[in-house]
């Protein structure tokens, strides 16, 4: 499968389909319909060259794309949000060491109690990079593992630069001809850069002060206007497990208790669920994450249903 696309036939392919098929520019819509896409990268695919794969995730990109295509004069905007890291992040290997100096293999999980035990510590070489004492390391250690309780190693994925911090082909080609046709660009979040915390959610990182009370992660209070702005919101991507619902529970917390003005309700996002799979060992994590979602009235729904048929849904 190649990772790569040929604008020009996405650009013909198109042409002319607006005014074919009576499709305004998206900034006349009265109902405004936003896509949540969550990591949909090559670095979370199923095929060979993925970085972290997760089984299913191909066949959720192909189906997303469809949905895009399928809904060209429905959607208002399309949020892409992009997990971007460098070697040297607390939950890659090259940040910690045993106590002879060998890194974790990837899908350690680091405790609290291994850190008391002296099992893990951050590495010194971190704290010459970012300007930390080994005093300070070893602190910030056990306060992010106790804050945690436990975290995964994760294999290096999402390299910013590197083929698998981009969009996956098919998403990119979906989303290129939608913004061709309706007149618009995508909205970019890049999140995971902060060296000192691991970032599932795209609007608030695990952890945002050190025990020192130093800032190490910062929220997205931009994206969330932007999210709370759309009177219907359908989010898909990668994983169910772990960046999908941490987003989406953060977009309902804050904008249920007013963090921002929002247009948006509860009720009024769309999950597709047939477009997103969970890390594998995670399973019982992503099911739970959904109950609860669908108990705080979120709907779960497939992307092959017309939008239309979509339950509560009010698309005039």
């Amino acid at each position: 499968m190649t990772i790569f696309n040929n604008y020009s036939a996405i650009v013909k392919s198109v042409s002319g389909l607006a005014r074919e098929q009576g499709i305004n520019p998206a900034s006349q819509d009265r109902v405004r319909i936003g896509l949540l896409i969550i990591d949909a990268l090559n670095s979370f695919s199923d095929q060979p060259y993925a970085d972290l794969p997760v089984p299913g995730a191909s066949g959720d990109y192909e189906r997303l794309a469809a949905f895009v295509r399928n809904n060209l004069g429905r959607l208002t905007a399309i949020e892409l949000v992009f997990d971007t890291h460098t070697p040297m992040q607390i939950f890659h290997p090259l940040f910690w060491i045993d106590p002879i100096g060998n890194p974790p293999a990837p899908l350690t999980e680091i405790t609290h109690e291994d850190v008391t035990k002296g099992i893990w510590r951050i590495n010194p070489e971190v704290g010459k990079v970012f300007g930390k004492s080994e005093k300070w390391l070893n602190a910030y250690a056990l306060h992010y593992t106790k804050t945690l309780g436990k975290f995964t190693i994760w294999p290096y994925h999402a390299l910013i630069g590197s083929p698998g911090h981009a969009l996956d082909c098919q998403i990119e080609e979906a989303v290129l001809a939608y913004s061709l046709v309706r007149q618009t660009t995508p909205s970019i979040t890049m999140k995971g850069t902060d060296p000192f915390t691991e970032s599932f959610s795209a609007i608030k990182p695990e952890i945002m002060y050190a025990h020192d009370g130093s800032m190490v992660g910062k929220g997205n209070i931009e994206l969330l206007r932007r999210l709370g702005d759309y009177h219907i919101l359908v989010v898909a991507g990668e994983a169910d497990s772990h960046c999908v619902p941490k987003t989406l529970e953060h977009v309902i917390h804050w904008t249920d208790n007013a963090v921002v003005d929002s247009a948006l309700k509860t009720s009024a996002i769309y999950v597709l669920k047939d477009c997103t799979s969970p890390v594998p060992g995670f399973e019982k994590q992503a099911d739970e994450a959904f109950e609860s979602f669908a108990t705080a009235g979120v709907h779960i729904v497939k992307s092959t249903i017309p939008m239309e048929e979509w339950p509560d849904i009010e698309l005039n």
